[in-house]
């Protein structure tokens, strides 16, 4: 049996709408590859949600506390 390749999903990944979900309907089964990120990228994502495409906090908080967003997180390295 072969192993589902694991695959980061930057910032700038998940913060496109489109492609994220597009992205993640991939990795639903039968799985493509398998999303990791992690909360360095979550943090960065927000950053650019907020100040970059003018999402209000409350929205991007939303999106956040879906569960989706943890689902797949991995650990930081330093």
């Amino acid at each position: 049996m072969t192993a589902t390749p694991l695959v980061v999903l930057d910032a700038c990944v998940l913060a496109n709408f489109s492609l994220c979900d597009t992205l993640l309907r991939l990795a639903e089964p039968p799985r493509l590859f398998e999303p990791r990120w992690s909360e360095e990228i979550i943090r960065e994502t927000t950053r650019t949600l907020e100040l970059k495409l003018g999402w209000p906090n409350s929205v991007s908080a939303r999106r956040r506390a879906s569960g989706c967003i943890e689902q797949f997180a991995f650990p930081c390295n330093g």
